[in-house]
């Protein structure tokens, strides 16, 4: 994996193609789409810069209005349970604010021949994300204080999409 600096002073690292590809099976099973025509690429730092900016402004927006991460919440709000935008919009919150909790590592896809990265940050875990790509599958443990955030980013569109949170801080919150 390719260390990379982040213009906040963190750092994240990028997935190889090729590590990528050794790995699909895995990369398969951790999306929330099914995608069984998924390929991959190795995005640059710079992608991976302006990645980080665009996904944290994402989460940021969503934290004032869910809608922003959530288009349908704004578009349709009567197919939400009550209080639904609110959870996910403290939710959103709560990540924000643990932001620099989060170790970060970014990996290349083709969907449909469209180019996409994969922002994949966990945070209380102890995994080295230098060393290899931590699949939420394999290493979510419910109630353990590891969280997950998964997002897609598009290159060409300076746009995130597909938003997955795993053990929401609301959650550890009530469990505590």
């Amino acid at each position: 994996m390719t260390r990379v600096a982040l213009e906040e002073g963190g750092s994240g690292y990028i997935v190889s193609e090729k590590y990528a590809a050794e790995h699909k099976a895995d990369f398969l099973a951790s999306l929330t789409d099914y995608q069984p025509d998924i390929d991959f690429w190795t995005p640059s730092p710079d992608d991976i810069v302006v990645a980080e900016r665009v996904f944290r402004q994402w989460i940021e927006d969503g934290a004032k209005d869910p809608a922003a991460v959530y288009p349908e919440m704004g578009a349709h709000p009567e197919n939400f349970s009550p209080g639904e935008p609110e959870f996910q919009q403290k939710e959103m919150a709560l990540i924000a604010q643990n932001y620099g909790r989060y170790a970060r590592q970014y990996a290349g896809l083709i969907v449909q021949g469209r180019k996409v990265i994969l922002c994949n940050y966990f945070a209380g875990l102890e995994a080295n994300p230098a060393g290899s790509f931590v699949f939420m599958q394999n290493v979510f443990v419910p109630h353990k204080g590891i969280h997950f955030v998964q997002g897609w980013f598009d290159p060409d569109a300076k746009s995130c999409s597909k938003l997955v949170m795993v053990g929401l801080w609301q959650k550890d919150a009530e469990d505590e």
